[in-house]
């Protein structure tokens, strides 16, 4: 089986200007903080930035100059400097918000390689109007949905707590608000890139313990020291 562990700065190749970068992570936990660094060390512009409650890997994006446009629920204030706001303010940063139902409806057409993924979220209010989603009829109750377009990223980064050197990602021992978005996130993406705590066995990985995504998803796993992620 392959070995998918590598350095930062071999993972972040795979990341060009202009590409549209999925963010994991939400309210303080598992945010790919590493990943984002790296990348405006790298000099890397112009990234058009998915997050599902945009934070403190925003802030760092941003205060870089590597973003473009973000796309979120909303601007968790928690762990942000004000970089974003200031930026989307005086135009450098475009800020789409949508809400959470269409946020995952346009991952999960990516995944499933449909052109857009039906929803009940935001039917009739001025969130729809103003992002001009198409309203549709269901076919067999004639009841309206939105149709909310895919939204395919092309590259996804996240934190996780141990992944193995083949790129079995674990899930948190206990589960995590909204751990399941991170997954979501990841198979609306051409490629995967898991920042780790520790790299953890193949033993461990095949030992019952709750597997988030299969070796197959993942381009890339780096191990990060604590001090790195900071």
């Amino acid at each position: 089986m392959k070995i998918r562990t590598c350095s930062l700065d071999e993972a972040l190749a795979a990341v060009a200007d202009d590409m549209s970068i999925g963010l994991g992570g939400v309210l303080g936990r598992r945010r790919p903080l590493a990943l984002c660094a790296g990348l405006v060390a790298t000099g890397r512009t112009g990234l058009h930035a998915y997050s599902f409650l945009a934070g403190a890997e925003i802030e760092t994006l941003v205060a870089g100059g590597a973003v473009a446009s973000i796309t979120s629920g909303y601007l968790d204030p928690a762990g942000r400097t004000g970089a974003a706001d200031r930026a989307i303010e005086d135009g450098r940063v475009e800020w789409r918000e949508v809400s959470e139902q269409l946020f995952v409806g346009g991952l999960r057409a990516a995944a499933a390689g449909l052109p857009f993924w039906p929803t009940l979220g935001a039917v009739g209010s001025d969130v729809a109007e103003r992002l001009d989603l198409r309203e549709i009829r269901c076919p067999y109750s004639g009841r309206p949905v939105l149709a909310v377009p895919a939204t395919p990223l092309d590259v996804t980064l996240l934190h996780a707590e141990a992944a193995t050197q083949h790129g079995a990602v674990l899930a948190p021992v206990e589960r995590e608000f909204l751990d399941d978005a991170d997954v979501v996130l990841a198979r609306a993406a051409k490629q995967v890139i898991v920042t780790v705590d520790r790299i953890a066995s193949a033993d461990e990985a095949a030992g019952g313990r709750r597997t988030m995504l299969a070796p197959f998803e993942v381009a890339a796993v780096v191990w990060v020291p604590e001090d790195g992620r900071r």
